[in-house]
């Protein structure tokens, strides 16, 4: 069991890492933080825990970004495995899984794959937070991206126009 000191250090790395990722956008300095992270996770709480599901996710971005598909495939495959376990299909965090798998599957130029993953991770949050909760908004953005690099422009411009709508009802 590790200390607890290198719990709060898990955490902390990834939350730098996290923070490299997103804020900053260097994938390559978040990387080893957030493969640190994962490595302390992985031995408490241990394999199968949303711990290493967060940790997993966030490296997966990191190294897509720099061009390691098959790796962050893998990596996110591993993710909606164990979110799947812990929730079952019908959870936002499982949603949110397959969303990141649709934009690998993108990157692939898998785009059949990337559409059936897209749609059911929209599916998924509509059916839990309703039509036109703002955390709709992402993955149907992600879905109309994925349109336009289909060419289906009709598809697309819908997309567009029902994130725009969600925007402005969640603004008030």
């Amino acid at each position: 069991q590790l200390p607890a000191s290198d719990l709060a250090i898990a955490e902390s790395e990834y939350d730098l890492g996290r923070f490299y990722l997103l804020m900053m956008r260097n994938p390559a300095k978040a990387e080893p933080l957030l493969a640190h992270s994962l490595t302390l996770r992985l031995d408490q709480p241990g394999p199968d825990s949303l711990a290493v599901a967060q940790s997993l996710s966030q490296l997966a971005r990191a190294i897509q970004s720099q061009g390691r598909l098959d790796d962050a495939h893998a990596m996110l495959n591993r993710v909606l495995a164990i979110r799947k376990a812990a929730f079952g299909m019908r959870n936002t965090l499982v949603s949110s899984a397959l969303t990141l798998l649709g934009s690998n599957f993108m990157s692939r130029e898998d785009l059949v794959g990337a559409h059936a993953l897209l749609e059911q991770s929209i599916q998924i949050k509509r059916d839990i937070l309703g039509p036109r909760h703002e955390d709709l908004a992402g993955p149907i953005e992600t879905l109309g991206d994925l349109e336009l690099q289909m060419r289906d422009l009709t598809a697309a411009e819908r997309s567009g126009r029902r994130v725009i709508d969600i925007l402005q009802h969640s603004s008030g």
